[in-house]
């Protein structure tokens, strides 16, 4: 795994974990 996996893997289960409720999932393109 690379680098800019990891950070792409932890930014998105931070982004996940602070946010309570669902979202709609047009940010990560559809």
């Amino acid at each position: 795994m690379t680098t800019s996996e990891v950070e792409g893997y932890r930014s998105l289960a931070f982004a996940a974990a602070e946010s309570d409720t669902p979202e709609p999932d047009s940010r990560s393109g559809g």
